[in-house]
């Protein structure tokens, strides 16, 4: 059993350079407090997630960045949503979750986390999804 709320707080405390200069709020509501995960995979999800929100944030604009968990049906529904530059999913939707795809330039992006990230949910039983509208955000939806 991982808590979601632990690992949360300790990836915080990975990224607080980043969130501490952009002063960025990051706010949470884990109804589903506990899930089956493997803790290090759960760990890189928060992590590249969070990071991914921070790095994508618009400038002159403070980040907001909400994630939820709750259950449904039996399984964990994760959520983290931003107020960042969002993706145009009209443009690379399909490409989203490839291996080397970068959707702004300028940033020092590999284009490996969502690939992996989506790679860890999927080996064990789980879907990731996407909505996101550019210059408003992106919510990434997880179900475990």
């Amino acid at each position: 059993q991982c808590n979601v709320d632990q690992i949360g707080d300790g990836i915080k405390v990975m990224l607080r350079g980043q969130i501490v200069s952009k002063k960025a709020i990051i706010s949470t509501s884990f109804k589903a407090p506990t899930m089956l995960f493997p803790k290090m995979y759960l760990e890189s999800v928060f992590y590249n997630m969070i990071s991914n929100a921070l790095k994508y944030s618009k400038t002159g604009v403070t980040p907001d960045i909400c994630i939820t968990s709750k259950k449904e049906q039996g399984r964990v529904i994760l959520t983290f949503s931003d107020n960042g530059l969002g993706i145009d999913l009209d443009r690379h939707g399909n490409n989203i979750f490839k291996l080397n795809q970068v959707f702004h330039s300028g940033y020092d992006s590999k284009g490996i986390g969502l690939f992996m990230t989506k790679t860890q949910i999927e080996t064990f039983g789980g879907q990731i999804s996407v909505t996101s509208q550019p210059g408003v955000g992106t919510t990434f939806t997880i179900v475990f």
